[in-house]
């Protein structure tokens, strides 16, 4: 170093961001910023009003979640044979509605939601095969994982879930 040089200044550090499952991740770069995923931040009162419902949503995914693992586990009510495939319509509108409650508590995050359901249908039917009284049935799964991409198709109906206008 010269004597007469002046010192380097260190570069000033961004502030750390805690992000919690209620925030959105931040754009990382210009590109991002500019990209559909991450459209500007807007000041519609119905994007508000959507945002603070989504602690709401998020406290009803989990309570339905828990109550489906907690009804799955109990014994089963004997069902008429003329009626026995109206199980897999009960998986698949249940599976949706839990989805949909998901998609609306976090509306950014749809392949989270899709990921964790599914692990969630999956654990579920393993328990039900460790039971006495209950047996665990891939096509149960089946009928789990169409409820959810029912859901998934329908997401952009929710409240709050942002819409891509056409160029």
């Amino acid at each position: 170093r010269r004597p007469n040089h002046p010192r380097p200044r260190a570069r000033a550090r961004p502030p750390i961001r805690r992000l919690s499952l209620f925030t959105e991740p931040p754009p990382r770069t210009a590109f991002h910023a500019m990209s559909p995923r991450f459209p500007p931040a807007t000041t519609d009162r119905a994007q508000r009003r959507a945002g603070a419902v989504r602690p709401l949503f998020a406290t009803l995914f989990v309570l339905a979640l828990i109550l489906a693992f907690v009804l799955a586990l109990r014994p089963a009510p004997e069902m008429l044979p003329s009626i026995n495939h109206f199980d897999k319509v009960q998986h698949a509108i249940a599976f949706m509605l839990i989805s949909l409650l998901g998609f609306a508590a976090w509306p950014r995050r749809p392949v989270m939601i899709v990921a964790v359901m599914l692990g969630y249908a999956a654990a579920m039917e393993l328990a039900q095969s460790f039971t006495a009284y209950r047996q665990g049935d891939y096509l149960d799964w089946l009928a789990d994982a169409a409820g959810i991409a029912a859901a998934f198709g329908l997401r952009r109906l929710l409240p709050g879930s942002r819409r891509v206008e056409p160029s």
